[in-house]
């Protein structure tokens, strides 16, 4: 085969696959709510291990030849050396793309499926773009390329090799963003509390005048500034705030609740006769963490739009909106834990311990959401 004819064949592996994948992600999502839960595989099974590792190796692989490139002079490369890298990567692309689909055919959680995809698209889209450009002799952007096939390959080496890993790895970005929201705000408003303070104690005097500073020398900054909003929260503000900050904390105790509800259903042997691939109790298992993570990952969003509200100028009936909307998304995850501990319960899951830690932390979750009604009811009578 000739130069270009290599190319040709490498550019249509490369493409077909970046289109392939953007097919199968869009066709998740627009699947209906039921069907685009992804159940992961909740049990271990090291045939997922075997192929994300399998997966690794190949990325690892398809980096070790673009760092080769990296090393070569490309103007001025003999054509059978540089033929001969094209097959060496039109080789290791097909073996990756192999992987990659065959990953696709299992039981990939939406985190796990989310991330292969995004990384396995991001990595052969660097590598089709720095084959166009040796073929086209661009070479000045090849560096660029490589690097970026690098990145992707490291990002590649940290993925989970299980779904549980990857929901919890899931769950914890959610918690973040959450725990930063929360203090962002929780710093505004006691930022807040002290400027009211002093003001009620007349002590925002001008420190222009306290220095004796001649007005006359103003500059024009100082009337420029006088319009400007200080950015905190009025005193009769201060409730509508404080209650957003206690919904924000009360999501962020629930959906720690939920990481601890699935490393219970993780205690559980496997070797239980109730608990095996195929059996109901198995199943319901994977629908409900599947589930729960559906709601729990839309926190992110929820506590950040939360948050958006609380910018000046402040709406107080776009933030009861948002509230009710958070609200709502927690309320549902009480439903689903109930749900999951009825289940549970049917299939003689939990043993006597683990029944009595899942009895705790739905008692601790009821409180809270006792709580969270009360605060509602003062929200909208404010």
């Amino acid at each position: 085969m000739s130069q270009n004819e290599k190319f040709d064949a490498l550019n249509r592996v490369l493409v077909a696959f970046i289109e392939s994948t953007d097919a199968m992600k869009k066709a998740a999502v627009d699947m209906s709510p039921e069907a685009a839960l992804m159940t992961g595989q909740w049990l271990k099974c090291p045939k997922l291990e075997e192929k994300m590792v399998e997966y690794k190796t190949r990325s690892d692989a398809l980096s070790g030849s673009c760092t080769r490139l990296s090393l070569v002079d490309l103007a001025n490369m003999p054509v059978d050396a540089l033929q001969s890298l094209f097959d060496e990567i039109l080789q290791i692309s097909h073996g990756l793309i192999s992987t990659v689909m065959a990953l696709f055919g299992m039981k990939l959680s939406r985190p796990l499926f989310d991330e292969v995809h995004r990384l396995a698209k991001a990595e052969l889209t660097q590598v089709h773009g720095l084959v166009v450009s040796i073929h086209t002799g661009r070479f000045e952007s090849c560096m660029a390329a490589i690097g970026q096939v690098w990145e992707m390959n490291e990002a590649i080496q940290k993925l989970p090799l299980t779904n549980k890993v990857a929901y919890k790895r899931a769950l914890m970005g959610v918690l973040c963003v959450v725990k930063d929201t929360h203090r962002e705000f929780k710093e505004a408003r006691d930022e807040s509390a002290e400027l009211n303070k002093n003001k009620s104690l007349g002590e925002d005097e001008d420190e222009d005048e306290d220095e004796g500073v001649d007005k006359n020398m103003d500059d024009g900054w100082g009337v420029m500034m006088d319009d400007e909003e200080d950015g905190g929260f009025s005193p009769e503000e201060m409730p509508y705030v404080n209650a957003a900050l206690s919904l924000m904390e009360k999501t962020f105790t629930f959906i720690k609740v939920t990481m601890d509800v699935m490393a219970l259903l993780s205690e559980h042997p496997p070797s239980s006769t109730v608990f095996t691939m195929e059996s109901t109790a198995h199943l319901d298992v994977e629908v409900w963490v599947a589930t729960v993570f559906n709601i729990d990952k839309q926190f992110s969003t929820l506590v950040t739009n939360l948050g958006m509200e609380l910018y000046a100028p402040l709406s107080l009936n776009s933030l009861q909106v948002q509230y009710d909307i958070t609200y709502a998304g927690i309320a549902e995850v009480q439903q689903q834990l109930l749900e999951v501990y009825e289940t549970c319960q049917k299939h003689n899951f939990f043993n006597e311990q683990s029944d009595t830690k899942m009895k705790n932390l739905l008692g601790g979750t009821k409180e809270l959401l006792t709580q969270i009604d009360l605060e509602r009811v003062c929200f909208i009578s404010l």
